[in-house]
């Protein structure tokens, strides 16, 4: 689902005895110039990216594999924004979630100090609860594709309301 900046094989399986694969691509993408099946791919550049395989058979029949789409060379933060809220309250749920990337092997959530985690580390979605004090902060997220860290994309929140205060009656 990547094609890295170096080279990065495809397969077809299950070829019929005799047949030969034909490949295609985007124009952000070369292939080496060896015939035949699996076929190396090369990153030229980034952003996404199609490959494409065409099985003919020994009676000239031509089968053409669905489109496999793939993500070209590294990603930056621009590739991946934070959606999320701008504003919560004190001690609120809140959730953070970026796009679906192909290729990717981890991603890195990161959080404000006195915020706590609920879910979501290394996965698209964020869980977290905002804390007790009056101030915001900054999410942030890094995805790690072929094997390079994306750099950092940041959100600010600001937390609203009351915070750090409580009420106790006694006796109860």
């Amino acid at each position: 689902s990547a094609v890295c900046s170096s080279g990065t094989t495809f397969t077809v399986n299950n070829v019929p005895p005799g047949g030969t694969v034909r490949w295609a691509c985007s124009t952000n993408i070369s292939f080496d110039n060896q015939p035949g099946n699996p076929k190396v791919f090369t990153a030229n550049g980034t952003n996404s990216g199609w490959i494409v395989a065409r099985v003919v058979t020994t009676c000239n029949d031509t089968i053409t594999l669905p489109s496999q789409v793939v993500w070209v060379g590294l990603y930056s933060s621009s590739n991946y924004p934070i959606t999320g809220p701008n504003s919560a309250p004190c001690r609120q749920y809140v959730y953070y979630s970026i796009p679906t990337l192909e290729g990717v092997t981890s991603i890195n959530w990161v959080w404000p100090s006195g915020w706590t985690y609920v879910s979501g580390q290394n996965t698209t979605n964020l869980a977290l609860q905002t804390g007790t004090t009056g101030s915001g902060g900054t999410i942030a997220v890094q995805a790690v594709a072929c094997g390079s860290p994306g750099s950092y994309a940041t959100k600010y929140t600001s937390v609203t309301g009351i915070c750090g205060y409580s009420l106790s009656v006694s006796p109860n």
